[in-house]
């Protein structure tokens, strides 16, 4: 699942008023003045085996044409039922057009921060950490909300991770 969001500061129109809208609907620019698309999801996809690892990909999108949105900050604390989801070793840690975050996963934490990102005009900003569970069974995560100084605090993002457990391999011997 994919969820992508826009965020909202509840404010009247012409007052940098950003208009929640699920992914799909287009924002109009030319009532609403800045708005940020907000995604999340695991890969791979859905499944892993215990003990292996998937990457979480936050995608931030500025589809503004005119103007950055500066001060681009969340966090994620992850699940810890049916067991610990952590940040792997290597974390595989990265960043791109956020600008110069606030971003070091530590491996075994449970939990990232990201803080201080900018998003240029039109720009996304994607930000990237892999984790792994040894427990089997399904990890809903939410994020924290996404929130810019620009815009003001927004909306959470959610996908699901399940966790199998490692099948034997089966071979046959001849002698």
């Amino acid at each position: 699942a994919i969820f992508k969001f826009l965020l909202s500061r509840g404010e009247p129109p012409g007052n940098n008023f950003c208009q929640f809208i699920l992914s799909g609907r287009a924002p109009k620019f030319t009532v609403f003045d800045v708005a940020m698309a907000w995604q999340f999801l695991c890969s791979p996809k859905m499944i892993i085996f215990c003990g292996g690892i998937s990457t979480l990909t936050f995608t931030i999108t500025n589809p503004n044409p005119d103007n950055s949105l500066n001060g681009v900050t969340f966090n994620d604390t992850f699940p810890i039922a049916p067991g610990a989801m952590v940040i792997a070793n290597p974390t595989g840690a990265s960043t791109s057009g956020c600008g110069s975050p606030t971003y070091a996963p530590v491996a075994g934490a449970g939990s990232i921060s990201f803080g201080g990102g900018t998003i240029a005009a039109g720009g996304t900003c994607t930000v990237e950490v892999d984790v792994t569970a040894t427990t089997t069974g399904n990890y809903v995560n939410t994020s924290g909300s996404v929130s810019a100084t620009t815009v003001g605090a927004g909306n959470t993002a959610s996908d699901t991770l399940t966790v199998q457990p490692v099948h034997p391999g089966v071979s046959v011997l001849k002698r």
